[in-house]
This record gives structure tokens, C-alpha cells and sequence, in this order.
């Protein structure tokens, strides 16, 4: 038995799945993709790695067909689809089709770490009370490296922000390197076709009773830097951000409709209280007060509203929940996925 495949705990480590969603990368793929397999061989006897294109317009498929040919190793499985889903359909489509106890997801050129895929596994595998493992580069022993500052603010302002209106116990809600008990991901249905998918899934699993433990990591861009595949900042990108930001927003006021309206109630009463008081000063001092305490009613009447809507919205979700795990697969449509292995292509 080698060493290397054994957790800290001494324990042998079992049969693992990873999966690794790619759009467009023909950069990076093969290093990535050489990278992980490299990774995989050094700590674990037996493993899968399944990577996903997420309809790439570009020759990455070819290239990375090109790559494990030569390879010759059965244990990696390319799933393909037309046209770009997004980055929450590639990893579904590959969480269901992993076959190991436990499945990682993260990306194929271990920018989260050398070892990141043993470390989650064992922070799985070794704790059994875990449902799931989160990698966190906003814990105190993680960071990043590499990483564009505009990314870094963006990242550690948007899981703050989650954070204040989910109770989700965790600082890292939007990334994708987490390590899923198979009993738990692959039933649950999941909507979100993208970025919002990590954040869907983390709400549900939570909603659900899973439990869910973080490790710290330093997500790293250096593969990516060295490539020359960052691309600066655009338009483009700021409207992609932006779209993302209020998205999440969106869910979570589904998600969490208690403490987001919630919130929106009580600053809209606390502002009626101070146009009930600013109504009272012009009384007071022989003002007009009439149009102050009518503004003062319609926002505490408003502030009514709001907390309506959280106390119907969090109803409808807690009948909804018995639904999220009754079934393999997305709630939406399948669409046609080409598996291939070696020099097999299976429709």
C-alpha cells in the first residue's frame, strides 16, 4: 500500500470521484488536466475524473481528447453538450455521473491546491458526522495568490453580503472546490444553471439538516497568470458581475425571505417612526405636519407588506423542501451528453 494514499488518520483513502467543469480553456486544459491526473495518482489507488465541457466553442474538447488518448487511462471520462449551459449544469451533469462515495468539485488545474482533492476527502472521509466540505480562501489560514485585487474585493464583499442575510454557518458560499457525500448531491434537484448553483445548493443541503465543515485553502491563479488566459477587466465583465451579484441577491430573498424581508421591514418602520417624529416637530412648531404622518402611514404600512412576504415566502419554502431531495438529476430538462472514454464516443 503507498503511504501517499493513506489520510493523516492513517486510514487507506477509498475510491474517489472528481469533477472538473471547463469552458473555452484550450490554454490551460491539457496542463490542468495533467495536473490533476498527476495529483490523483500520487494520493489515491483508485479514483475517477470526470470533466465536463460546457459547450466550448473553441478546439479544448479536441485537445483534451488528444491528451488522454496518449494517456491511455480508463479512469477519465469526458462528458460533452451543445450549446454553453453555464457553469451549475456542467457540474451537475458531471456529479451525476460520478460513481465513488464521495465527489469532489473544483477546478482541474489545482488552483485551490496541490492537494486540495486529498484534503477534502479526508475532511470527509475521516469525519462522518460531515455531510459536505466547503474550501474556504477566507478563512484565516486560506488567501489568495495571483488573484486579481478586483476579484479579491469582489469575492470577500459578495460572501460578507451573503453571509448578513444567510445563516448558512460558512464564509465561502460562492465557490465550487467542495467535497459532496454522493447519498447527499446527486438527489437533489437543483434550477440554477450557473453561478448561482453553488449558492442553491448550499441553501438547500443547509434547509435539508446537512452538515457542512470548511477548510482553509489559498486559491492560487498562477497556472493561469503564466498562460496569459486572465483577461482584464471590461464592460462585459462588470455587466456579468453585476448580473451575478443581484441574482444571488434574488435567491436569497427566495431562500431566506425571513431575514431578507425581514430586514427591509423593520428599516422601512424605523423610517416611518422618523417621519412620525419629524411630523410631530412641525406640529410642534407650527409647520405643516399632514404630509409627514401620511408618508409616515404608507411605509409602516409597507413595512407590514414586507413582513408578510417573509412569513408566506419561508411557508412556501419549507413545503418545498420535501421535493429537493426526492430524485437523481436537475429540475430541468435533460439534454442530449456525449460520454467519452479513451477512443470510445457513446450518444
Amino acid at each position: 500500500m503507498r503511504k501517499d494514499s493513506l489520510s493523516k488518520s492513517g486510514k487507506r483513502r477509498g475510491f474517489v470521484s472528481v469533477v472538473s467543469p471547463f469552458y473555452n480553456e484550450t490554454d490551460i486544459i491539457v496542463t490542468a488536466a495533467t495536473r490533476m491526473i498527476e495529483s490523483l495518482n500520487r494520493g489515491f489507488a483508485d479514483w475517477e475524473f470526470i470533466l465536463v465541457d460546457d459547450g466550448s466553442t473553441d478546439d479544448s474538447l479536441d485537445k483534451l481528447k488528444g491528451c488522454i488518448s496518449e494517456l491511455g487511462n480508463p479512469k477519465i471520462k469526458v462528458l460533452s453538450y451543445q450549446p454553453n449551459m453555464g457553469r451549475g449544469r456542467a457540474l451537475k451533469t458531471g456529479i451525476d455521473a460520478a460513481s465513488a462515495d464521495i465527489i469532489i468539485t473544483t477546478e482541474a488545474d489545482l488552483s485551490w491546491g496541490e492537494d486540495i482533492v486529498e484534503r477534502l476527502h479526508d475532511a470527509l472521509a475521516d469525519y462522518p458526522d460531515r455531510d459536505f466540505v466547503i474550501a474556504s480562501p477566507h478563512l484565516a489560514e486560506g488567501g489568495f495568490n495571483e488573484v486579481p485585487f478586483s476579484r479579491v474585493c469582489l469575492s470577500q464583499g459578495g460572501n460578507r453580503l451573503i453571509g448578513w442575510f444567510f445563516d448558512s454557518g460558512v464564509s465561502m458560499h460562492t465557490g465550487m472546490t467542495r467535497a459532496y457525500r454522493r447519498s447527499v448531491i446527486q438527489p437533489l434537484k437543483i434550477t440554477s444553471y450557473d453561478k448561482e448553483f453553488h449558492l442553491e445548493v448550499l441553501l438547500k443541503l443547509r434547509t435539508l439538516g446537512y452538515r457542512v465543515a470548511e477548510i482553509p485553502t489559498v486559491l492560487s491563479w498562477e497556472v493561469r497568470r503564466s498562460k496569459g488566459t486572465i483577461q482584464p477587466k471590461s464592460n462585459l465583465f462588470t455587466r456579468r458581475m453585476m448580473r451575478t451579484i443581484s441574482s444571488h441577491l434574488l435567491f436569497l430573498a427566495i431562500g431566506q425571505p425571513m431575514r431578507y424581508f425581514g430586514a427591509v421591514s423593520v428599516i422601512t418602520m424605523l423610517t416611518a417612526i422618523g417621519f412620525v417624529f419629524a411630523g410631530l416637530w412641525n406640529f410642534v412648531t407650527g409647520g405643516v405636519a399632514a404630509n409627514f404622518i401620511l408618508m409616515a402611514g404608507l411605509l409602516a404600512l409597507f413595512s407590514v407588506v414586507f413582513l408578510g412576504f417573509s412569513v408566506v415566502f419561508t411557508q412556501l419554502r419549507e413545503l418545498s423542501a420535501a421535493s429537493w431531495s426526492d430524485g437523481k438529476g436537475s429540475a430541468a430538462d435533460h439534454m442530449p451528453v456525449r460520454a467519452w472514454q479513451l477512443e470510445k464516443i457513446s450518444k
